[in-house]
């Protein structure tokens, strides 16, 4: 199931990804399987699964971070300085 930012960034769930690479390197490399549990091409997969999973997170989260609505804390703070309106920490 692959979830939605709030700017338009589809990011996969890691179970696609993994899927992806798994049949990316079972299309490079005939007679070979990275399907199998306990292979080093399936444990390659599944590590470059998990990092390209967290690249996506962070791409998400940067994302949501340029619009002004959906931004956190620090970031709207930031942007409030750009028009000269200063949070009241009273």
């Amino acid at each position: 199931m692959t979830s939605k930012s709030y700017v338009g960034l589809v990011r996969p769930s890691l179970n696609e990804i993994r899927e992806s690479i798994m049949g990316d390197i079972n299309s490079q490399l005939p007679g070979q399987d990275a399907r199998l549990r306990r292979s080093l091409l399936n444990i390659l997969a599944e590590a470059l699964a998990g990092a390209n999973h967290l690249q996506y997170g962070y791409l998400e989260q940067a994302s949501n971070e340029t619009n002004i609505l959906y931004c956190s804390g620090t970031t709207l703070d930031l942007y409030g300085v750009i028009w000269s309106l200063y949070r009241d920490w009273e």
